[in-house]
């Protein structure tokens, strides 16, 4: 079908040109059979068409019945018909010029009058085959110029489809990692290259006493205890030029600060998530002053039971199995 359309201009000029060789009649009955299609706007649709039609036959007639310079003339309204309309009604729009130019030549009349009749048509055929072919060369180029931005705007839209797709994906992760994130027993603290808090779950707001939203863009450095912060910026540097997943601080004691100003005893996980923005680093912390108070009441509880046997029996030796029986009557 495409080929079709391709040269369907010269196939129209040349049946036009066949017909007004034995009958001008019967080239202007071809032409007017193919008006109404141009008239509708055919494949186009559009309210062009109508104006296009009574521009191409206004300048064909003022052009062709006159023996005037003015054939250059009919070459605006046949660029107009190649570049605003598709293939088949430019060449319908050239199939008309050349209807009129061929009844017109018939008659004596216009710029290809000659005293041959042959040469007459010769000439103007000359002219509307140049005509034509300027129309179909811009309508080609216009044509593949429209199916371009058709696989473009394909392309385009598979393109969009993807995004969307995608982004749907990386919602549904997000609020997955969300879930997972809130479900977490620990308070959980996501922070990026420049120590900034980005991400906060439920557990933080309850152990430091801050809402989420006085957290996030503030640096992690109000979590820390104001003596401990300098040794903490020194850690987080250490550990951003080598991120794995390990405690943080271990054999240190390490401590949390809460909004009121009170500090307390943390364990703190570290594990680094590689994101599209870099490096982030995922912090479990994990409130451990019942821990150190239960371990604390423990070594009181032996020093406790060990002085009281020293009591009892000053010069007796040391019994073995008293820190034992301690542990087994506090735990």
């Amino acid at each position: 079908m495409k080929i079709f359309f391709d040269f369907l201009p010269v196939i129209l000029f040349f049946g036009t040109f066949k017909y007004a060789e034995g009958n001008a009649d019967a080239a202007a009955r071809f032409a007017t059979e193919h008006l109404g299609f141009l008239v509708s706007g055919g494949v186009v649709g559009t309210e062009e068409a109508p104006v296009l039609l009574a521009t191409l036959v206004g300048v064909s007639i003022l052009v062709f019945s006159r023996d005037l310079p003015l054939t250059y003339l009919i070459f605006p309204p046949l660029i107009w018909a190649a570049l605003r309309f598709r293939q088949l009604e430019a060449s319908l729009a050239s199939l008309i010029v050349a209807s009129i130019a061929v009844l017109y030549t018939q008659a004596d009349m216009g710029p290809f009058a000659r005293s041959s009749p042959d040469d007459s048509l010769l000439y103007a055929q000359t002219f509307m085959g140049v005509a034509g072919m300027t129309a179909l060369l811009l309508t080609a180029i216009m044509s593949e110029r429209r199916r371009a931005d058709a696989r473009l705007q394909r392309a385009h839209d598979e393109l969009e489809v993807k995004v969307q797709k995608r982004t749907a994906e990386l919602r549904r992760s997000y609020q997955r990692f969300q879930e997972l994130l809130e479900s977490a027993p620990d308070a959980m603290v996501i922070v990026d290259e420049n120590a900034e808090i980005v991400l906060v779950n439920a557990q933080v707001e309850a152990v430091f006493g801050y809402r989420r939203e006085e957290l996030i863009g503030r640096q992690i450095d109000i979590l820390v205890p104001a003596n401990l912060r300098d040794a903490h910026a020194a850690h987080r540097y250490d550990y951003f030029a080598d991120p794995h997943a390990r405690p943080m601080g271990q054999g240190l004691d390490l401590y949390g600060l809460r909004k009121d100003g009170s500090e307390f005893p943390v364990e703190i996980s570290l594990s680094p998530v590689d994101t599209t923005q870099g490096i982030t680093v995922s912090a479990a912390i994990r409130d451990v002053t019942e821990r150190k108070q239960a371990d604390e009441a423990r070594g009181l509880a032996f020093q406790r039971e060990r002085q009281d046997r020293l009591d009892r029996k000053p010069h007796a030796a040391f019994d073995p199995l008293v820190p034992a029986r301690v542990l087994a009557a506090v735990g």
